[in-house]
């Protein structure tokens, strides 16, 4: 759906998880992540992860 409303080429890679997504993304195997904000919100307060959108209907309210 993101990749129809962007027109962003994506490649869909499999994950058995989150903890494996964001290890590969933290070490720049592939760009980006849809995850929870559960799941990344340590690693975006340490600078290690920029959120870009949420979605959801309403922004989070951490991070308008």
């Amino acid at each position: 759906m993101f990749q129809r409303a962007t027109g962003v080429k994506l490649v869909y890679v499999p994950y058995k998880g989150s903890a494996l997504a964001i290890s590969d993304l933290l070490a720049g195997q592939i760009t980006m992540n849809f995850d929870a904000m559960s799941s990344v919100v340590n690693f975006i307060e340490q600078g290690k992860m920029r959120p870009l959108a949420v979605t959801t209907l309403k922004r989070d309210r951490q991070y308008p």
